[in-house]
């Protein structure tokens, strides 16, 4: 079958973006991980200052308390980021958690097709298992600024 890619949409993206990633940000940063947007705006997210690795972010508008489903699905227009030392950040709808999984595990996960509301058909994901995900309550950091 014909893979397809779902085309930007803007409405989306300043709906969600910016809050994403400036959640990200600020976890990484309690964890002493200095990190910052990527200024090439078609490139990875996150940037680490010192470090090799990257961050891709995402917002999930459709998690709310414990993710809901027993994989999470990474979209596959995602795998030129794959080969970098990048790690996956999901944030939850009121940004009060994040989940992080390693490019190498994404990678080699089974890809499958997953018709959605915006693609019906022909748009393919990593199918990645909840397990390989390390989840974070952002509540519990206090951050400072």
């Amino acid at each position: 079958m014909q893979r397809r890619r779902k085309p930007f949409n803007i409405d989306t993206h300043a709906a969600h973006d910016a809050s994403g990633k400036e959640t990200v940000l600020r976890f990484l940063r309690q964890l002493g991980i200095d990190a910052k947007e990527n200024p090439n705006r078609y490139g990875v997210d996150l940037l680490g200052k010192n470090i090799d690795h990257t961050w891709e972010v995402e917002k999930r508008p459709e998690w709310e308390d414990e993710w809901p489903y027993s994989t999470v699905h990474v979209p596959n227009r995602k795998e030129k980021f794959l080969q970098l030392s990048m790690i996956y950040a999901v944030v939850n709808k009121d940004l009060s958690k994040i989940m992080f999984c390693v490019s190498p595990i994404i990678s080699e996960c089974e890809q499958i097709e997953v018709p959605n509301t915006e693609m019906t058909w022909g748009e393919y994901f990593f199918n990645v298992p909840v397990n390989e995900w390390q989840v974070y309550d952002v509540a519990a950091f206090e951050y400072h600024y």
